[in-house]
C-alpha cells in the first residue's frame, strides 16, 4: 500500500514539473514573438522615401521615415550615384518635402547643392533649416539669421485710445502699423521673430525671410537677410525691411 501511495505522489510531482517547464517555454516563446513583432514593426517604419531630385545634375534626396514621429530621422543625399547620410530631419508630410536648389553661391567654378528642410509647422509657426553641400559632400556652414537680428531692427510702440501703433525700420526703411486693442488677446509690446523662418534663392543670393510678429496672428513686415561667403562660411551680409513676402 505504501509503495502505491509513493508511486502516486511521485507521478503528481513529475506532472507539476512538466507543467511548469511547459509554462516557462510558453513564456519564452511569447516573449520571443513579441520581440520579433517589435523588430518587424520597426523595420517597416524605417522606410527609405524619395523626396526630391534633379536628374540633370545627378542629385537625389531620400529620407528615412519614422511614421510614429512624423519626421524623417535622417536625410540621404545621392550625387552621381554616390550617397551619404546626414543626421538631419524633415517633416514627413509631402507638402513639406525638402526643396533642392543648385547654384554657384561662392563664385568658384562649381555649383553648390542647397537643401531647405521643413522642421516644424503649426499655427503661425514654420521652421526651416538650410544646408549647403559641395559635390564631394563637404558641407559649407550657414550661420543662423536670427543671431544679430535684434541689433538691426528699430521699433517703437504707442498706445492711445484703445489702439496700439507699432513702428518698425531697418537701415532707415520701414513703416507704421495701427491696430485696435480688441483685435487680439495676445499682443506683445515688443515685436518678435523666429516663429517663422523661410529660406530661398533671390537674385542669385541665399536669403532668409523672417516675418516680424506683434501677436500670434499679426505681422508688421519681414526682415530679408541676404547671405554671402565670408571666411569660408555663409553668413548674413545685408538686412532689409520688406513689407510683403518675396518667397
Amino acid at each position: 500500500m505504501k509503495i502505491i501511495i509513493f508511486i502516486f505522489m511521485l507521478g503528481v510531482i513529475l506532472s507539476g514539473c512538466t507543467n511548469k517547464a511547459e509554462e516557462s517555454n510558453s513564456a519564452v516563446n511569447t516573449s520571443e514573438m513579441e520581440q520579433s513583432k517589435s523588430t518587424s514593426a520597426k523595420e517597416v517604419s524605417n522606410v527609405k522615401v524619395g523626396l526630391n531630385q534633379n536628374v540633370t545634375e545627378g542629385i537625389a534626396i531620400y529620407g528615412t521615415s519614422e511614421k510614429e514621429t512624423g519626421y524623417f530621422s535622417s536625410i540621404i543625399v545621392e550625387i552621381d550615384s554616390e550617397t551619404k547620410t546626414f543626421p538631419w530631419r524633415n517633416i514627413t508630410n509631402p507638402s513639406f518635402y525638402p526643396e533642392l536648389l543648385v547654384s554657384n553661391i561662392d563664385e568658384d567654378k562649381e555649383d553648390e547643392i542647397i537643401l531647405i528642410l521643413a522642421t516644424e509647422k503649426g499655427t503661425s509657426v514654420r521652421q526651416s533649416e538650410i544646408y549647403v553641400l559641395n559635390r564631394d559632400f563637404t558641407e559649407i556652414e550657414v550661420t543662423d539669421p536670427l543671431d544679430k537680428l535684434a541689433d538691426v531692427i528699430k521699433w517703437g510702440l504707442k498706445k492711445k485710445d484703445n489702439t496700439r501703433e507699432y513702428t518698425i525700420s531697418i537701415q532707415g526703411k520701414g513703416r507704421t502699423f495701427k491696430f485696435n486693442e480688441d483685435e487680439s488677446r495676445s499682443w506683445s509690446d515688443e515685436p518678435f521673430t523666429g516663429n517663422i523662418v523661410r529660406y530661398g534663392l533671390h537674385d542669385g543670393y541665399i536669403i532668409a525671410e523672417i516675418p516680424v510678429q506683434v501677436s500670434a496672428g499679426h505681422y508688421i513686415g519681414n526682415v530679408i537677410v541676404r547671405y554671402g561667403l565670408v571666411e569660408g562660411k555663409i553668413r548674413p551680409t545685408n538686412y532689409e525691411y520688406q513689407e510683403e513676402t518675396i518667397l
